[in-house]
């Protein structure tokens, strides 16, 4: 309930795996995460169930299109990962 993001005065609402992968990238702005990085920072479970590399690329297509018009913060560098680039506009209150 505590954690909310608004964008142009609205607030979006977000799953909780949207929510922790933006939160992340939030924390580390600017860093180059690789898919490998991020499936082992956020989505390890330990029922031993494995999430997939592409799992992260839909979290991420996802993420960019509810932060719509700011969805390009979330930069991909091809082959290498992703990573958020700070914005004039953004602002993490908290």
């Amino acid at each position: 309930a505590r954690h909310r993001v608004w964008i142009d005065g609205a607030a979006i609402t977000l799953s909780y795996s949207e929510l922790a992968l933006l939160a992340y990238l939030v924390l580390h702005p600017g860093v180059l995460h690789t898919r490998s990085g991020l499936i082992e920072a956020l989505f390890s479970t330990s029922a031993g169930e494995q999430i997939g590399h592409r799992t992260v690329d839909v979290y991420l297509q996802r993420l960019r299109r509810r932060l719509d018009p700011y969805g390009d913060i979330i930069r991909t560098v091809r082959g290498r990962g992703y990573r958020l680039d700070p914005h004039p506009d953004l602002r993490v209150v908290g």
